[in-house]
């Protein structure tokens, strides 16, 4: 198991105001920890990459640009980015903690079952977030459900801007392969769709459990776009609906024009997603059988139906069982009188039969009439309870929309308030810095109206007074010329032009003012925006007023009318210009106190930095002066040391050391001297020196070692051979003659046999005396050092020196920086290739 980065908990950060507490996590590049900004008390996330990144001059400041892009955007849908650092060699950025887990781990919980809502909701408020930073001009480039993380209320939190300031290179393709847009893989120029089409993907994978498209490898992965469209996402999971189809097709459609135009179309297409239901409806009973469900409201009217069914049905069996006593049955006794008795009581039975049936008929016409009086009664209370209904259901609508209207113009009035107290407060720092700064800088803290306000105001007929500028025309013409170039930054300025110099650049401070006037324009430009508005949607309940029955369509209108009402006003208060505005009124209360300290102190600084910058400056002339005297001191001291070292070797040469062959007095000599110098540069002069007398030591070595048993082709010597050889003296025979030379007298009296010596041992020594390559390197320049030394006078010594000096270039071209120093006159410029070509 690799050790963590940094060991928690612990201390860290430029001043150590980080206690991390515990890792999040780790990749290839660094990892995030959770910890405590210590001086703020709050919880952060603290992104750390390795040292090995950090000793790279362009990761670092490509991370800090990404730290920077992050910074910029404020959306509650984006995790803030708090400060950026170096810490013990590894850059690290601090941001907000998103402490509910991320997409990616809901996906991984439940796979293909994941809450509908709850995924759509996320991913509209990453579509919010993605709105947010195109609007500022910026591609997050890596949009997946790893870097959407969530808080502690569920909310989304959109990570990682990573790719926004690192993807310059186009010939890399960024993104992950799931979910990269098909203009990327193919390195066309990317906007916003580019984020669309990833957002869109990750939709598709956390609804249905698997990735749009999907390969062997990711080579495979990503071709399988360029072949056709994926599944629709109903076609995996049945239960989604035909809308959320539609949604996730046109979001992940190939080429970019299919897809939704901007993110405003792509977030109202969530909205109706979520209005319209999340999943596909089951068929009920009826619409099974072909029938349709009874309207809403007829349940009361079936309850009453039912009753009057069964109070119809009452009198007939009330009367079913009378009948039956009258003589509907008859009894065994009954059926056993005697026919006389039947002919005495017949006359009775006839009467009483007529009777009964005249009771029940009497009785059948007072049920039916009942039943006539209380259908007529029924109904008519039916319709009186009907039209109070619907003379309830009126009253309430009107009342409901006379609610929304009039909260609905309260909600105009606050904002128009929060515009002016926008005014007030970029005003207020406004005055306050033009009476500290010079005039030409206070004349451009305050730009003319731009361009959104005056289009908003264009757009309405309404009465509404802009902010007019009190600068002088010229300075309001550049203050608004800077604002325009705001979506330049450079050197780490809002509003810098990137395309001047730093020092034609305005100051930071007006640059400051201008973008804090620019936001309050904006706010009062949402504010002319939401009273259009609003006051269209005033007008449209004057619709009210028209619809005057006390019919059921009326009340229907009316309550179509509130709910239409409800939902616009809704739409008003959800809408951009609504945030734009309170989160204006904060930045600029905020920002603009700020601004005025900041400046404050900023003057004061300048001032003493002035005053440093002037002392540092003429301490470093007068150092850059002691330098280069001390620099021209040194330098004629090197050469005439140099000089001395060439004046003491000749001087060993007129002492006669080198003819004498006393080398070793000339070494002593030479050390002695070296010694006594103090340069460098001098020392390796006396160097140079002492390897000449070595040369020539190590040509005389050389002899010595190969001469013996050598006979002499010619000159004074000839016939000679050498029999005996040392370091003093050489002994040669030739017949009966033998006889004994010293060095200095060979050298003096035999020059034409030196010089055959020379040429076998020294010049063609590999061949005859087995040398090393620097061996002969060396013998060589000694040989051609001693002809120009001790034969001089020999008019072909000079011929024969140069010759021995470039062979020993020629055996040993390594030799050739030597050769230079020591033959000056005979290696120039140009010479190591004119060698090489010999």
């Amino acid at each position: 198991m690799s050790e963590p980065l940094i060991t928690t908990p612990g201390v860290f950060g430029e001043n150590g105001n980080f206690l991390l507490e515990r890792e999040l996590g780790a990749g290839g590049m660094g990892g995030v920890y959770m910890g405590r900004d210590k001086m703020l008390d709050r919880p952060v996330a603290v992104k750390v990459m390795l040292k090995e990144l950090g000793d790279d001059p362009e990761f670092v400041e490509k991370f800090k640009k990404e730290a920077q892009s992050a910074a910029r955007l404020v959306h509650p849908n984006i995790a803030q980015i708090y400060s950026y650092g170096i810490c013990n060699g590894m850059p690290y950025m601090a941001m907000e903690l998103a402490s509910g887990g991320s997409l990616y781990s809901i996906m991984n919980a439940n796979p293909g079952k994941t809450d509908i809502a709850r995924v759509i909701k996320i991913c509209q408020q990453v579509a919010q977030a993605l709105q947010c930073a195109s609007d500022q001009g910026f591609v997050h480039g890596d949009v997946k459900p790893e870097n959407i993380l969530l808080d502690a209320n569920g909310n989304a939190k959109l990570v990682d801007f990573g790719l926004a300031a690192m993807q310059k290179d186009t010939s890399e393709i960024w993104g992950t392969p799931y979910y990269i847009s098909p203009e990327k893989v193919k390195k066309e120029p990317v906007d916003f769709r580019s984020d669309m089409y990833s957002l869109g993907g990750t939709l598709y994978h956390a609804l249905t459990g698997v990735a749009p498209f999907e390969g062997e490898d990711s080579i495979a992965v990503v071709k399988k776009r360029f072949e056709g469209d994926p599944k629709k996402p109903s076609e995996i999971r049945p239960e989604l609906t035909p809308a959320i189809d539609a949604l996730v097709m046109k979001m992940l459609a190939c080429d970019r024009e299919g897809r939704y135009p901007s993110f405003e179309a792509l977030i109202e297409a969530f909205k109706e997603v979520l209005t319209s239901g999340l999943t596909a409806r089951q068929p009920t009973a009826a619409a099974a059988t072909g029938c349709k469900p009874a309207p809403a409201g007829t349940r009361r009217l079936t309850t009453m139906r039912s009753r009057r069914m069964a109070m119809m049905r009452r009198p007939t069996e009330l009367s079913r069982p009378a009948v039956d006593a009258a003589g509907g049955g008859e009894s065994r006794e009954d059926s056993a009188p005697a026919e006389s008795e039947e002919e005495e009581t017949g006359g009775s039975l006839g009467l009483k039969v007529v009777g009964v049936v005249v009771g029940v008929v009497l009785l059948v016409a007072a049920v039916i009439g009942g039943l006539v009086w209380y259908q007529v009664a029924d109904r008519k209370a039916r319709a009186e309870e009907a039209q109070a209904q619907i003379c309830g259901g009126i009253e309430k609508a009107r009342a409901a929309i006379a609610g929304t209207l009039a909260s609905a113009a309260k909600f105009a009035d606050e904002f128009d308030a929060f515009a002016a107290k926008a005014q007030d407060e970029c005003q207020k720092p406004t005055d306050e810095l033009a009476k500290i700064l010079p005039p030409e800088q206070a004349a451009m803290l305050k730009p003319g109206p731009t361009p959104e306000l005056l289009a908003a105001i264009a757009s309405t007929n309404a009465v509404v007074e802009p902010v007019a500028a009190t600068n002088a025309q010229a300075a309001t013409a550049a203050a608004t010329n800077a604002i325009k170039t705001a979506a330049k930054p450079a050197e780490g300025k809002p509003g810098a032009d990137a395309t001047k110099p730093a020092a034609e650049q305005p100051p930071a401070v007006v640059l400051t003012m201008n973008d804090l006037w620019v936001r309050a324009y904006g706010c009062q430009a949402c504010a002319i925006r939401i009273r259009v508005a609003v006051q269209k949607l005033l007008e449209r309940g004057k619709e009210a007023d028209a619809l005057r029955d006390s019919t059921m369509e009326c009340m229907d209108k009316l309550a179509e009318l509130s709910r239409t009402l409800v939902e616009e006003f809704e739409g008003i208060k959800a809408s951009k210009d609504v945030e734009t505005v309170r989160k204006g009124i904060a930045f600029i209360r905020t920002k603009g106190e700020k601004t005025v300290e900041q400046t404050l102190k900023q003057i004061r600084l300048d001032k003493l930095k002035k005053a440093r910058e002037e002392k540092a400056a003429a301490a470093a002339a007068a150092e850059e002066e002691r330098r280069k005297k001390q620099a021209e001191e040194r330098q004629a001291k090197v050469e005439e040391e140099q000089a001395a070292a060439k004046a003491r070797f000749e001087a060993v040469v007129a002492q006669g050391c080198i003819r004498q062959l006393d080398w070793k007095s000339a070494v002593r000599q030479l050390e002695a001297f070296k010694s006594e110098l103090k340069t460098a540069e001098g020392q390796l002069a006396a160097d140079l020196e002492l390897r000449k007398v070595a040369a020539m030591q190590k040509m005389q070595e050389v002899l010595i070692r190969a001469m013996k048993g050598y006979a002499f082709k010619k000159g004074k010597l000839k016939g000679m051979r050498v029999v005996a050889v040392s370091d003093r003296e050489i002994q040669v025979e030739g017949g009966k003659n033998r006889s004994k030379l010293t060095w200095q007298k060979f050298y003096s009296n035999y020059y034409g046999n030196l010089i055959e010596v020379l040429n076998q041992f020294v010049f063609n020594g590999r061949k005859h005396a087995r040398l090393s390559q620097r061996e002969v390197a060396d013998a060589l320049t000694g040989g051609a050092l001693f002809l120009g030394i001790v034969c001089a006078e020999e008019s072909s010594a000079a011929n024969l020196s140069e010759k021995l000096a470039r062979e020993s270039v020629k055996q040993f071209p390594e030799y050739q920086t030597i050769a230079q120093k020591i033959f000056p006159e005979l290696f120039q410029e140009g010479d190591e290739a004119a060698n090489k070509e010999e």
